[in-house]
């Protein structure tokens, strides 16, 4: 592995129906992480830059 790279990570996303939002569950040994976010998707009609 590369410096600084940590090993391998579980992940399990898990998604809140009728909504944007997920909620990720990472773990690596005895560490665990829960992120909740959400997907935002850009309009068809905004402009692109």
């Amino acid at each position: 592995m590369p410096p600084g790279a940590t090993g391998p990570r579980r992940i399990l996303d898990r998604y809140l129906r009728r909504t944007s939002l997920r909620l990720r569950l990472m773990s690596s040994g005895r560490e665990v992480t829960y992120k909740l976010g959400q997907k935002v998707r850009p309009r068809a009609d905004a402009a692109s830059s």
